[in-house]
């Protein structure tokens, strides 16, 4: 299969929400519907426990409003959010009103391109603590950049292998700009963010998200 379709579901809801407050509208929306729904986040029964797999539902700050984005079974969990709850929830201690702001549904297809397309890429974590320490280490900016060019075509890879699709020639990344890297945390370890400019020779949908913590709205990609 040369080229695969995917349906994409998003919605932005009606709630104020800052990037720095994904996770909490993240854990909001678990304890609204259920800790035993697994399609709305990663763990696996126990909170404590975690299924390893590319999350089909992305929390995010979209333009200062509380969303989600969805493919794959994602989409289905959406639309029993909408249909099967009171239609509030409790977040820091405040309700909210699950009221819908904008949405889309669109269907994208991934392909291999000719000519490269240019993307950007928001608040990406890509660097584990292993490999932060070997970046932090390499002296030579050009050696950090073909390294995080090897992490985003992992990264890439990683989500056409979630979607079950074989991208069928090699995949070219080329990192055009480092527009922005400020220090983060990410369960209690010092990382980076990074704001990219880059191209591919892939057409990939906007708003997936690409690195680490994707569910947590790290790494929502656009096309430029």
């Amino acid at each position: 299969m040369t080229e695969k379709r995917i349906k994409i579901f998003a919605i932005q809801f009606d709630i104020p929400l800052a990037f720095e407050q994904v996770r909490h509208w993240r854990g909001a929306i678990a304890e609204h519907i259920g800790w035993d729904d697994e399609r709305f986040h990663n763990h696996r029964g126990a909170k404590e426990a975690y299924h390893y797999r590319y999350p089909q539902v992305h929390y995010r700050a979209w333009k200062g409003l509380a969303g989600l984005w969805a493919f794959g079974e994602g989409i289905e969990a959406l639309k029993d959010l909408l249909l099967q709850t009171s239609g509030t929830l409790e977040m820091g201690g405040k309700p909210y009103e699950l009221r819908i702001n904008d949405f889309y549904v669109r269907e994208h297809e991934l392909k291999m391109l000719e000519i490269p397309q240019p993307y950007f890429l928001k608040n990406w974590l890509a660097l584990n603590e292993d490999n932060f320490k070997k970046w932090l280490d390499t002296p030579e900016e050009a050696q950090k950049v073909l390294q995080l060019e090897h992490i985003l075509a992992a990264n890439i890879i990683a989500f056409a292998k979630a979607i079950h699709w074989q991208i069928p020639i090699r995949l070219e990344v080329k990192i055009l700009q480092i527009l922005k890297q400020v220090p983060s945390k990410f369960k209690q370890t010092r990382l980076l963010l990074f704001d990219i400019s880059f191209e591919a020779n892939i057409l990939l949908p906007s708003g997936l998200g690409l690195g680490k913590s994707v569910s947590h709205g790290h790494g929502v990609l656009s096309c430029r």
